[in-house]
């Protein structure tokens, strides 16, 4: 729920608090775990390509019906900021982007040239932003061990477990050799990281979790950027994931934050978790983790946040 909301707020802006905020969340949870499920399950007619128009397994339908839900929750995020700015005046130094973009949208006077439609926010929303990134790493600097150890664990874990497993799709435009392989015109070519994470070719006890080869010299060689070809759990090259600096500043700042406000424990007694990977377009865990957590703080209005 926090990083969705973390994530929302990056997007849309001020959203709704509350049960209402939570509701917006889920909802939108539930239909990002949907399509990634509709979109790495197995599909006939990736092998039968003639076969791909009767749509035999429903596929199809199926993310257009996902796909028509997350339409219409952007559609009320929308209608709702544009309701919750008519007649509120706000300074240009305070807009964040939508509205911003809500003032270029013209209350639907789409003659005038700066005009733009909903769908057109839509889509900007959905175009990456690959121009604005910031490529500092956030562990550069830190003469912390403890900190520096806690990042090599974490590239260590998306080396073992990369969040996406078959990269992006490429397409050749012209029949190529790769190695043994003629790869002709038009293929589809996934990228398989998990594979490469695990070459024993390329990684020393590679099914092993050894954090420490992430650190000293190889902390600056094997970064998030991919510019090393035998680690990239967010791709490479010029499609390479334009949410690493949020991600890496998050994910450290709400792990440090965890771990300082809670004591963690297995749930139900366990002693051991089990680490065994569930495959779609996403790796997910078979089985979810769950830790029960105790407050450490002794101060409990430091758990809440006020406006």
């Amino acid at each position: 729920m926090l990083i969705s909301n973390t994530v929302l707020s990056m997007l849309w802006g001020s959203t709704a608090h509350g049960e209402q905020g939570e509701m917006l969340s889920s909802q939108i949870r539930g239909v990002a775990e949907e399509s990634m499920v509709l979109q790495g399950a197995p599909n006939i007619s990736d092998l039968i390509p003639s076969l791909a128009r009767f749509d035999l397994q429903g596929l199809e339908r199926k993310i257009h019906v996902t796909f028509r839900r997350l339409d219409q929750i952007v559609s009320s995020i929308i209608e709702e900021r544009r309701k919750l700015g008519e007649g509120n005046s706000v300074g240009e130094e305070a807009k964040d982007l939508l509205q911003v973009l809500l003032d270029l949208n013209n209350h639907g006077d789409y003659a005038a040239e700066s005009s733009i439609t909903d769908n057109q926010i839509k889509g900007f929303y959905d175009r990456r932003n690959r121009h604005n990134i910031d490529h500092n790493r956030v562990d550069d600097g830190r003469a912390d061990a403890t900190s520096r150890r806690n990042a090599a664990a974490i590239k260590e874990a998306f080396r073992l477990h990369p969040a996406l497993p078959l990269l992006v799709p490429r397409c050749p435009t012209e029949d190529c050799q790769i190695g043994r392989y003629t790869i002709p015109k038009g293929a589809t070519v996934f990228i398989n990281a998990y594979a490469m994470h695990r070459d024993p070719q390329l990684w020393d006890s590679p099914l092993e979790f050894r954090p420490e080869r992430f650190l000293d010299e190889n902390a600056a060689k094997f970064d998030y950027l991919g510019n090393s070809s035998q680690y990239f759990p967010f791709g490479t090259g010029r499609r390479v994931c334009p949410g690493i600096p949020m991600a890496e500043k998050m994910l450290n700042y709400i792990l440090a934050s965890l771990l300082h406000s809670f004591e963690w424990k297995l749930a139900h007694g366990s002693t051991e978790v089990d680490l065994t990977d569930k495959f779609g377009i996403v790796v997910k865990l078979e089985k979810p983790l769950v830790l029960i957590p105790t407050p450490r703080l002794a101060n409990p209005e430091l758990y809440y946040s006020y406006s």
